[in-house]
């Protein structure tokens, strides 16, 4: 099964800053893709490809009420989990499920 991990995070968050910190420096991953709420810039990380003012309407579509939250979905973009805030078993369950760690 193809899945996408999204890293949704606002441009001023502590907690977004620790998760950042956590996945790239601790963990040495890198998500999918990262929907910024506060610009609205989405980011495909594997491509490169970036769209404005797609966060929003990414974060209404799956219901996005708190940063940080990662989701995984599949390949037809149902939600098969997700994570809000910075709980690092938490962050490990959804990574491994991912299979990026």
């Amino acid at each position: 099964m193809s899945m996408r991990l999204i890293k949704f995070k606002q441009t001023v968050c502590a907690p977004c800053s620790m998760l950042d910190n956590y996945l790239e420096n601790e963990l040495g991953v890198t998500v999918d893709e990262e929907a910024n709420i506060t610009n609205g810039i989405w980011i495909n990380l594997k491509t490169g490809e970036i769209v404005e003012d797609y966060a929003y309407e990414l974060a209404g579509e799956l219901d996005i009420m708190k940063s940080p939250t990662l989701v995984l979905l599949d390949n037809d973009g149902n939600k098969i989990d997700e994570v809000i805030g910075t709980s690092k078993s938490l962050v490990d369950s959804i990574i491994k499920k991912r299979g990026l760690i």
